[in-house]
């Protein structure tokens, strides 16, 4: 998949993840059997399978790397299609500070659709 991540990666953004995952652990829903086994495929190194234990998903604390995912799975020549396309509106973007002013708290839907329930201003 394509994905836009920062570089260097932001230590301040990780750490509002991290506090994220503990604070709406509570919140979440728990993984299902089917769930896990369809995330253990994924070839889980032992501290990914204990994150997922853990928290429900093996991406989160020291294993987390924020992104913002463009598109779901591509091959190479369609990656470089859509790199072509979208670089003429991305690059004069990508060289401006990274701010993220707001924080939105989703659900999945039944139809594994998400909705936003609620936004937050980081700024204000």
């Amino acid at each position: 998949f394509l994905s836009l991540r920062p570089s260097p990666p932001l230590h301040g953004l990780n750490q509002l993840a991290q506090q994220c995952v503990i604070s709406f652990d509570p919140f979440r829903k728990a993984a299902t059997t089917k769930e896990l086994e369809r995330r253990r495929k994924a070839n889980l190194t032992p501290a990914q399978d204990h994150l997922l234990q853990r928290w429900g998903y093996p991406y989160v604390m020291d294993e987390f790397r924020f992104h913002i995912t463009l598109t779901g799975r591509v091959d190479d020549s369609e990656a470089e299609q859509i790199i072509n396309a979208l670089k003429p509106a991305l690059d004069p973007l990508l060289s401006d500070p990274f701010i993220i002013n707001e924080l939105a708290l989703a659900a999945e839907r039944a139809d594994g659709q998400f909705c936003i329930l609620e936004r937050a201003n980081l700024l204000a």
